[in-house]
């Protein structure tokens, strides 16, 4: 039975303009260590909002990182990976997280730390190289040692099939054409969460427990306003 310390992994995928980054900025707003790997650049419009630290660069993200580490344990920090180098960033990143948290089972009060990706099409393509697996890492590790995986993606066609199996929970929000058979086997085949996604009005959801198989439709989210 999963228990509150287990790592989480949720896929959110959607058409553009239907509200995936607001989604995955409200799950993640109160999460107290918060890593963003962000590709679009989008989460900077509301950093302040959302207490945001944007990382300048790899060296930049490893420095701040190493210093909330190292006081209160706590940080929320936007990392935007440089063009054409997003699963290989990505994957040093899952990498260090999985040594950061090996402490995790033998520390209860040591906190989970969450990675959004906000375009997993991007950093983590299908199929992913076998030499930039540090995310996958995460998803397969991640329960036992307190790592949760966010990703949410325009083009969930384009996205890795393991991710997608990894899946704890998927968001869905209004998707069609191709996208509609990789919904087809988050919901492994069921087709009422097919006629549910079918029916959707723009900005709601359908929230699966891919475990169980259970769902519900739900209304658009809270927007955050920009800085």
């Amino acid at each position: 039975m999963a228990s509150e310390r287990d790592g989480q992994r949720f896929y959110v995928p959607g058409h553009p303009g239907q509200g995936k980054t607001n989604l995955l900025q409200v799950l993640t707003m109160n999460m107290p260590r918060l890593i963003v790997i962000d590709p679009k650049h989008s989460w900077r419009m509301k950093r302040k909002t959302l207490g945001l630290y944007i990382a300048s660069d790899l060296a930049d993200f490893l420095k701040v990182l190493k210093e909330a580490w190292n006081s209160d344990g706590n940080f929320r920090i936007v990392f935007e990976p440089e063009a054409d180098e997003e699963e290989a960033q990505g994957s040093d990143i899952g990498k260090l997280f999985i040594n950061l948290h090996r402490r995790y089972l033998e520390n209860p009060a040591m906190e989970k730390t969450c990675i959004a990706i906000d375009e997993a099409a991007e950093v983590l393509p299908n199929p992913v190289s076998k030499k930039y697996r540090g995310l996958l890492q995460c998803c397969s590790m991640g329960r036992e040692i307190g790592i949760d995986v966010f990703g949410g993606t325009q083009y969930p066609v384009d996205v890795s099939k393991k991710f997608q199996r990894y899946a704890d929970r998927a968001l869905i929000l209004p998707v069609g054409g191709a996208a509609a058979d990789v919904v087809s086997n988050l919901a492994a085949g069921d087709r009422r969460v097919l006629d549910a996604v079918d029916q959707l009005q723009p900005h709601h959801y359908i929230s699966l427990n891919r475990l169980t198989g259970q769902f519900e439709q739900k209304n658009p989210v809270q927007l955050i306003p920009n800085d």
